[in-house]
């Protein structure tokens, strides 16, 4: 599984993905904010569905409980909306759950001149909603759709009548004027509905198809037998050039993998930061290491405090290359941000004196990453 893995990687990073990325990050002692950084936000663990893409479908106890109130989210807003980032983008869990206060916030920040974007599964997101959000001036909404066929996106999402709400939302997406995205999970259940899927979110007005890999987690670590081989990725690569060089030219297939910024991190031009719904700040929901949290400090003083230069902190150095960048983490191991025990919290402002001391050896005692198990054969019965 891992040699199908990178052998995809190779393929993508070689013939499809393209990065431009600066030369350096900004220095914090500068008091400046980048226009490159980006922001993902997960306004509520919670969803109405099953998503394959919900980093929080393990529904931790304490993330539910402690998720940030109206209020501590409309002032980390306006908080954010003073760093001036580039774009944020606001998820879940489903974002839509909350969405008096999603509109605030949308409105709050495209008011700054940030472009803001919204991760959403479509259930929410017909008639009246899309028109506020266009209202609010939302630049981009993202919808998750698992399949060109209704069968197969409602049994990956466990939810009868899924996928209608999902294509509902995208033509209110067009209706009113949005841009749309469409994001799809690659599995042995949806694979050979791969073009059909390309047509439908083109004949849907969709600017840009986001193919993300099928990540490791708790409840699906145990469902491999979801997972793609060598050769059915080897097919998915090849197609995915086709489709770009010939049949959609104006609608951009991309492999949207969360872990592809990590390697060479620390000389990143773009910068990434995620905030989680019960506020911790991290480099990603998928890595096991929080930076502080915007409860105790705000951002703002997060990124004064050098939020810009964690990437060269040792402890996270060791992370990224004990995961081996983007090699490991895809659908392979239990790795992610859940809460686990071996979940590391440091916090940049509280920990200022020892930063340089923190190191992986003082959490971990074993290395994080164990052989691969072989991969299973596929079965219908067991996959979902």
């Amino acid at each position: 599984m891992l040699d199908a893995v990178i052998f995809f990687i190779v393929i993508l990073e070689q013939s499809l993905l393209t990065y431009s990325w600066g030369n350096s990050i900004m220095n914090h002692h500068e008091n400046k904010f980048p226009s490159s950084m980006h922001i993902a936000w997960a306004v509520t663990p919670r969803c109405n569905l099953y998503s394959l893409h919900d980093p929080y479908r393990r529904r931790d106890c304490s993330i539910l409980r402690d998720e940030l109130t109206d209020q501590e989210l409309l002032k980390l807003a306006a908080d954010i909306a003073s760093v001036k980032p580039q774009a944020v983008t606001l998820g879940g869990g489903e974002p839509l759950l909350r969405m008096s206060v999603v509109y605030d916030i949308v409105y709050l920040l495209a008011h700054q001149g940030i472009k803001v974007a919204l991760s959403t599964n479509g259930s929410l997101l017909a008639g009246e909603t899309a028109r506020r959000l266009a209202s609010a001036g939302i630049d981009r909404v993202q919808v998750s759709l698992d399949g060109a066929m209704p069968d197969t996106h409602d049994r990956l999402n466990h939810r009868q009548g899924c996928y209608d709400r999902a294509v509902l939302a995208l033509q209110s997406l067009y209706s009113n004027g949005i841009e749309a995205a469409v994001s799809f999970c690659p599995t042995k259940i949806n694979l050979e509905e791969f073009d059909d899927f390309v047509y439908l979110a083109f004949s849907l007005y969709c600017k840009k198809v986001l193919i993300q890999p099928l990540l490791s987690n708790y409840s699906f670590y145990q469902k491999q037998e979801l997972a793609l081989d060598v050769d059915e990725y080897h097919g998915l690569a090849e197609k995915i050039l086709e489709h770009n060089n010939t049949f959609y030219p104006d609608m951009q297939i991309e492999w949207d993998d969360p872990f592809s910024q990590y390697p060479g991190m620390e000389n990143l031009g773009k910068t990434y930061y995620e905030i989680m719904a019960d506020g911790f700040l991290s480099l990603s929901t998928f890595l096991p290491l929080s930076l502080g949290n915007v409860k105790k400090h705000s951002f703002s003083t997060y990124w004064r405090s050098g939020l810009a230069q964690v990437r060269r902190l040792p402890i996270v150095k060791e992370l990224i290359q004990s995961i081996d960048g983007v090699n490991v983490l895809r659908g392979l191991y239990p790795l992610s941000a859940y809460r686990p025990v071996d979940f590391i919290k440091i916090d940049i402002i509280e920990d200022i004196g020892r930063l340089d001391d923190i190191h992986l050896c003082d959490f971990y005692e074993e290395p994080l990453i164990k052989a691969a198990e072989p991969h299973s054969s596929y079965s219908n019965s067991e996959a979902v």
